[in-house]
């Protein structure tokens, strides 16, 4: 008896501490994010193309992961006009649809928690660059700083507002 517990236990102990093999990322995603989160660094994956309804202006999309497994956090930019340059960044609303918008939500998983829009009265640096755009390799670079205000907190410890400075993309436009 004792030898069966003393096995079972062995190899329970081998079996935990076998490696889980993460998921690689869908090939939607392409290229690297960063930026000062409220002074903290943080990375994203990119995934970007144009936009399905407007037909011309760009989309960039940076999903932050845990261990690039766990999914918790998305900073959305929508609109940003495929001439290169530096834009105006508002608050996502009805009068701002057809205007460059941004939103930062959270995530559990595939579980929305939460989320920030756009802090109206920091305008100054609500801004996106776009400073590549390669047509025939549909490579796209550029940078952001964004401030966002909550719209629903994600947790109770989670500040009221973010801060994204010093923000870079590089992505790859794909068919959506």
């Amino acid at each position: 008896m004792k030898n069966i517990l003393f096995f079972s236990l062995f190899v329970l102990l081998i079996a935990c501490k076998k490696e889980i093999t993460k998921p690689a990322l869908p090939e939607d995603y392409y290229g690297t994010a960063s930026a000062e989160r409220n002074g903290k660094p943080w990375s994203a994956h990119p995934t970007c193309w144009i936009d399905v309804i407007g037909q011309s202006n760009l989309v960039v999309q940076l999903d932050s992961f845990w261990q690039d497994f766990y999914f918790k956090e998305q900073v959305s930019i929508y609109g940003i006009p495929p001439i290169l340059g530096t834009y105006k960044v508002y608050k996502l609303s009805t009068q701002t649809v057809d205007k460059l918008y941004s939103v930062l939500s959270m995530w559990d998983a595939d579980q929305p928690l939460g989320g920030y829009t756009i802090l109206e009265s920091d305008s100054s640096t609500n801004l996106v660059t776009l400073t590549k755009y390669d047509t025939l390799t549909k490579e796209i670079k550029g940078t952001f700083n964004l401030t966002f205000v909550v719209s629903g907190r994600p947790y109770p410890s989670y500040p009221d507002t973010i801060k994204m400075k010093n923000g870079q993309f590089f992505g790859k436009l794909i068919k959506k």
